[in-house]
């Protein structure tokens, strides 16, 4: 497992339509940014805004990331 950045981005709340096509055609986009991708994961979608309950994403803490076992969780404490 190796360590490095994501970018989180969070769900498109209140969006719909032609706003919401335009929401995803962007992180589309943005991921494939000059062909090579961007080196580092992208997890999409995740109510991670001012919601109840509030979710508190700590910065640099070690996560884990499987699409394949849709599996997003935070491996270390936010503070030490």
């Amino acid at each position: 497992m190796g360590r490095g950045r994501v970018w989180c981005l969070g769900d498109a709340f209140g969006y719909e339509g032609e706003e919401l096509r335009s929401f995803e055609e962007m992180v589309v986009d943005f991921c494939e940014m000059g062909g090579e991708g961007r080196g580092f994961p992208v997890l999409s979608c995740v109510d991670i805004r001012y919601t109840d309950p509030m979710v508190t994403v700590p910065l640099n803490a070690l996560a884990r990331l499987d699409s394949r076992e849709n599996i997003w969780e935070i491996l270390e404490p936010g503070v030490k």
